[in-house]
């Protein structure tokens, strides 16, 4: 066993998380003399992305948290133009196709804002389509994700509390577009 002083956090914290892929973060503290303190945040599952041969359930990193071969509760679903192999990654990896990460935060502000998703779809160049609850937001996965999501919590809010009834929100452009019901 090494002495508390030896010891380094950020390495420690890192082979922690590589070891334990369902965890986003690990800090590692030390409290003198004899005492190390470890917190960690475990991972939550925001979307099931669909697969050939199956699903990857992912964090709102795009960490793959697991790997199913079907789908089971109600994660909303994330549709890619093209399926990528169920090999393509492994458990604990980050996914580094765009669009992926970029639906994966987009889920999770969402699910901290209590909007109800169903699906994710990629559409032509860039296009990110979110449908839940009879309603389709629009976004760019081009464009700044914060910046756009921001725009769209305002209009949403602002809907919300107006009462206003609306089929499409679309933040791609400068101006929003926003669809009302009839």
């Amino acid at each position: 066993m090494k002495p508390l002083f030896l010891i380094n956090s950020n390495d420690a914290s890192q082979d922690l998380l590589s070891r334990n892929p369902s965890f986003e973060r690990i800090e590692i503290s030390r409290q003198y003399p004899n005492r190390l303190i470890i917190t960690a945040t475990k991972s939550k599952m925001v979307g099931a992305l669909k697969v050939s041969s199956g699903f990857y359930e992912i964090s709102s990193t795009g960490k793959v948290l697991s790997k199913v071969r079907t789908k089971e509760g109600k994660l909303p679903l994330i549709l890619l133009q093209q399926l990528l192999p169920y090999e393509s990654y492994s458990v604990g990896q980050i996914m580094s196709n765009r669009e992926v990460v970029f639906s994966a935060y987009l889920l999770g502000q969402f699910a901290q804002n209590n909007i109800p998703i169903e699906t994710v779809e990629m559409q032509g160049f860039d296009v990110v389509l979110c449908k839940g609850a009879g309603h389709t937001y629009v976004f760019s996965a081009s464009k700044d994700k914060i910046a756009q999501f921001s725009d769209f919590a305002v209009i949403y809010r602002q809907f919300f509390v107006e009462g206003k009834k609306y089929s499409k929100i679309d933040v791609r452009f400068d101006k929003p577009v926003i669809v009302f019901e009839k």
